[in-house]
């Protein structure tokens, strides 16, 4: 028998939208932005869901930012910041819940593979 069909994936265009504009703040620099956007810990394409426990604040975009520094996985000229440090200051920044998700939807090697970083990683969140 082979693989069960991988479960389809929750969209929904409002989730974390709250959210994000509660905390009010970028989870990797920590700068306010009006047009903060919401970024996926588990990216849409490796089947992440719509839901708030795994999107977190950003700035930027896929493409610029932060958001873009992590997605791209180089070197923002706006935020100045590589890869590695965007990828530890949000594996800090994360929740409990947070990092069960991820457990859930993946795993902690993929974080590790993905990220860089130790899923468990707590270290200082700027």
């Amino acid at each position: 028998m082979g693989d069960p069909k991988p479960q389809k994936r929750i969209v929904d265009p409002e989730a974390g939208v709250e959210k994000v504009r509660r905390e009010g703040r970028c989870r990797v620099c920590r700068r306010r932005d009006p047009g903060m956007n919401r970024m996926h810990i588990v990216g849409r394409g490796v089947g992440g869901d719509d839901v708030d426990i795994n999107i977190i604040p950003g700035c930027g975009s896929g493409t610029v930012g932060c958001h873009g520094v992590l997605t791209s996985r180089n070197k923002d000229g706006a935020t100045g910041m590589t890869f590695v440090e965007a990828a530890r200051r949000m594996t800090a920044s994360l929740t409990d819940d947070e990092r069960g998700y991820v457990r859930d939807k993946q795993s902690e090697e993929w974080y590790l593979r993905v990220y860089g970083w130790p899923l468990n990683y707590k270290g200082e969140w700027f």
